[in-house]
This record gives structure tokens, sequence and C-alpha cells, in this order.
């Protein structure tokens, strides 16, 4: 009677010894996966924050553009002045409006990344 219950006993054992080391290899999996998850998480904040540098930096260059005469010369002769100095307030907003949103993206990623 005592020799079925130790082979039991030895099969529960290894059973044991089984399911340790696979919950032991799977919480190790489980924590890579949470760790690439918060790496790529970071990783897509900077690289929403850099683009949103980067378009902040290259918009007030737009204006500048248009101020220095980008603006073809077809649409230069049916504007007159009063048209272009009104487009150069609404593109002027336009552009401030722009920035103020990036602006705002840039303070919701670095509120995310802390």
């Amino acid at each position: 009677m005592r020799a079925p219950l130790t082979e039991l006993r030895d099969k529960i054992s290894q059973f044991r010894d089984t399911v340790e080391s696979s919950l032991i290899a799977l919480q190790n999996k489980l924590r890579q996966r949470a760790e690439a998850d918060s790496a790529r998480e970071i990783l897509e904040l900077l690289l929403g924050t850099f683009h949103v540098e980067k378009l902040i930096k290259e918009l007030p260059s737009v204006q500048t553009d248009w101020l220095n005469g980008d603006v073809n010369s077809t649409e230069k002769s049916y504007l007159s002045n009063g048209e272009i100095g009104s487009n150069l307030r609404e593109t002027q907003s336009m552009l401030l409006e722009r920035i103020a949103s990036e602006m705002n993206r840039l303070k919701f990623y670095i509120a995310h990344a802390q």
C-alpha cells in the first residue's frame, strides 16, 4: 500500500515542479511584456514630442515665407492691399492657433511622461 502512495506523491511532486517552472516562466514573460509596453509608450511620447517640437519650429517660417512674397503674382494682382492685410491677419491667427494647439499637445505629452 505504501508503494502506490509514494509513487503518487512523486508524480504529484513532479507535476508541482513542472507547474511552478511554467508559472515562473510565464511571470518572466509577463514582466518582459510589461517592460516592453512601458518602453514603447515612452518612445511614442518622445516621438510625439519630437513631431510637435518640429511643427512649432516650422510654423513661424510659414508666415515668414508668406510675408517675403511667396504668394504668386497672379494672387497678388487679384488682391488689394486691404485684402492682403486681412489675409495676413487671418494667416497669423491660424498660425498662432496651430502653435497653441501644438503647445497643448506638448503639455499633454509632458504630463503623461511624468
